[in-house]
């Protein structure tokens, strides 16, 4: 029998390396995963991270650094499986990026409530510190032991703000300003309170 050459070995060693770097590179995609784009021409960590819902569509970070909850994967020869830590860093800079911390009040929904095991209604909780934990098998992240994220769903953040006597929510800042621009009013009061839309825009940009 004719014993393969050393050269002959190596070749197909370099063959068997080439086909597994492809595979990485332009890997098949399974719903149910996170992907990584990498961006490896500006030196950046990745473009963005998306879960795929389906093997086309998703939702995750897009190349801007912004969530989207409709993603279309339409060049997918840059994604990679990205590793757990990935995705954990990536979901607790946005959720910082949304406000998550100690000291606020967040609205969770029947519906992610249902998806964490629970049976309970819409609730709002107070977050006590700022320890963040993620679960790869639920797709969730928590802070202070309270899921804010679970499977592409976000809690809400109550903020309240007070003009003169007034609270006023997001939802009552966005109405107000709506009304004052309709109306053409530059200022509104409460209880000799002044407020004007650079005010409002100012606060909903916190």
């Amino acid at each position: 029998m004719c014993m393969k050459t050393e050269l002959e070995q190596l070749k197909e060693q370099l063959n068997s390396i080439s086909e597994k770097i492809k595979q990485l590179e332009t890997p098949s995609f399974q719903k149910g995963k996170w992907y990584i784009e990498k961006d490896y021409h500006f030196n950046k960590p990745y473009k963005c991270l998306v879960f795929f819902e389906t093997e086309l569509t998703g939702y995750g970070i897009n190349r801007d650094g912004k969530w989207i909850n409709t993603f279309r994967r339409d060049d997918h020869e840059l994604f990679m499986p990205a590793t757990d830590k990935e995705v954990e860093e990536a979901l607790i800079k946005e959720a910082k990026k949304r406000g998550f911390k100690e000291g606020v009040k967040v609205e969770r929904t029947n519906e992610m409530l249902k998806l964490h095991g629970t049976s309970s209604a819409n609730e709002i909780v107070l977050i006590e510190n700022n320890r963040f934990t993620y679960d790869k098998i639920e797709n969730s992240l928590c802070i202070d032991g309270r899921v804010i994220f679970i499977n592409g769903i976000w809690a809400e953040i109550i903020f309240d703000y007070s003009i003169g006597c007034k609270k006023v929510g997001v939802g009552g800042l966005l109405f107000l300003k709506a009304f004052m621009k309709n109306n053409k009013f530059e200022t509104v009061s409460f209880d000799n309170n002044k407020i004007t839309i650079k005010d409002i825009n100012k606060i909903l940009d916190l």
